[in-house]
């Protein structure tokens, strides 16, 4: 067996990524958030919501 490369663990208590939307937010920044800046969930979903917010602009 070869050495273990990386490991990735979900604990269940995801938290938004959102750091970056309360900054823009408090700059007066306009700004769309999607995928796992909104909540923690799926890749089809952060895909459909950048594709939704892309064909906005």
């Amino acid at each position: 067996m070869s050495p273990v490369q990386n490991v990735t663990y979900l604990s269940g208590r995801a938290k938004a990524a959102n750091w970056l939307a309360h900054e823009l937010a408090e700059l007066g920044v306009a700004f769309v958030e999607i995928g796992d800046g909104v909540a923690p969930r799926q890749a089809p979903y952060a895909f459909y919501e950048g594709r939704v917010a892309g064909t906005n602009l």
